[in-house]
């Protein structure tokens, strides 16, 4: 049996699922597990993230999903992702990128005008504003795609794959509710500007964070942050999509 999906070819045979591009290339595989549910597998060198299924991996070719259709929606999701560089990818281009340091500027303006107005009262701004000003900061820098603002621990998916935390502050640390695969902090400058504090793995500063009395977030601050992001070897990193 042959199902066709835009470019993609579904092939099903007893052994399970398969689907190639348009070329006749293996792009994945779904196959019946005896203990129940499926396995999706790469065959084009993609990886899932499986951090949330074994303790000891954080990615693998192959994933357990419930139902054949779950997987197949999984794996054709990932493969109509944007890649980095298509349209759409970073959201606001570069037109929306070289506006964000003056419309920060206008913001901490507006800022200063309050506390002036309002002696005594502080009108700093924090919260969904400032991570989604680093959000595209980090979208634009990196290349990375931002997920939905329901997709759990994680903010953007990667060129290579990989899921990415973004964490943007005005202050002097960050705070954490779960362990990320990778991880992006920046420090927001009132002039507009930023500087990148860490660009690494998350479990080293998961592990490295204090946890808060009663609750599941754990702080670290930048200080620490900076030492450790200089144990952090340039192929952990994510590197700056190249143009042209």
């Amino acid at each position: 049996m042959h199902e066709k999906n835009n470019l993609m070819n579904w092939t099903e045979s007893p052994l399970g699922q398969a689907l190639h591009d348009e070329g006749g290339q293996l792009l994945a595989r779904i196959r019946p597990l005896s203990a129940g549910g499926v396995s999706a597998q790469w065959c084009n060198g993609q990886t899932w993230d499986v951090s949330d299924q074994h303790t000891k991996l954080g990615r693998s070719p192959a994933r357990w999903f419930a139902t054949v259709p779950e997987a197949r929606k999984a794996i054709e999701s990932a493969l109509e992702a944007p890649q980095a560089g298509d349209p759409g990818w970073t959201g606001g281009g570069e037109a929306g990128i070289a506006r964000v340091p003056g419309l920060v500027q206008q913001l901490y303006a507006l800022v200063k005008e309050f506390e002036t107005l309002f002696p005594g009262r502080k009108f700093t701004p924090d919260g969904h504003l400032v991570w989604s000003i680093g959000e595209v900061i980090a979208a634009h820098g990196f290349g990375l795609r931002l997920l939905d603002g329901d997709s759990g621990a994680h903010d953007a998916l990667a060129p290579d794959g990989r899921l990415v935390q973004v964490k943007a502050t005005q202050g002097r640390g960050i705070t954490l509710r779960s362990e990320p695969e990778h991880l992006l902090v920046l420090q927001l400058r009132r002039d507009g500007g930023h500087e990148l504090v860490y660009n690494g793995p998350g479990e080293p500063v998961w592990a490295s964070a204090t946890a808060k009395p009663g609750g599941a977030q754990r702080t670290i601050s930048l200080v620490k942050l900076l030492r450790l992001m200089q144990a952090v070897p340039a192929e952990q990193q994510l590197a700056a999509p190249v143009s042209g």
